[in-house]
């Protein structure tokens, strides 16, 4: 492999975890559980609930879908029917930080 073969044509010590950005769209990649994203290099630690938001609008970008209401993400995870998508990203990142926001369809996606 070509990563481990520049660690060792430098005498460098290959790292002893290596943290994989699995999932990647233009200006957005993510970890394998969406635990970790960066945007713009921008990096982000991820919730549990952040997570599964981040990956199911990850999964409707890449089937080429416009976006997913909050509605919507309710049916797919566990989040609350009463909330609202601010109540999840309130520290950071925030809701703008990762997502925009469609008026006109009521509609979320992944910033990428």
């Amino acid at each position: 492999d070509h990563f481990v073969n520049w660690y060792g044509t430098n005498d460098l010590q290959l790292p002893q975890k290596i943290s994989l950005m699995e999932w990647s769209k233009g200006s957005f990649s993510a970890n394998q559980d969406f635990s970790i994203i960066t945007i713009n290099d921008d990096t982000y630690n991820l919730s549990p609930n952040q997570s599964k938001v981040v990956g199911l609008l990850f999964n409707n970008l890449t089937n080429a879908l416009d976006g997913l209401s909050y509605r919507d993400m309710v049916r797919e995870t566990d989040l609350t029917r009463s909330g609202k998508l601010s109540n999840y990203f309130k520290g950071s990142p925030r809701v703008g930080d990762v997502f925009n926001y469609s008026r006109r369809t009521g509609k979320y996606s992944l910033k990428y």
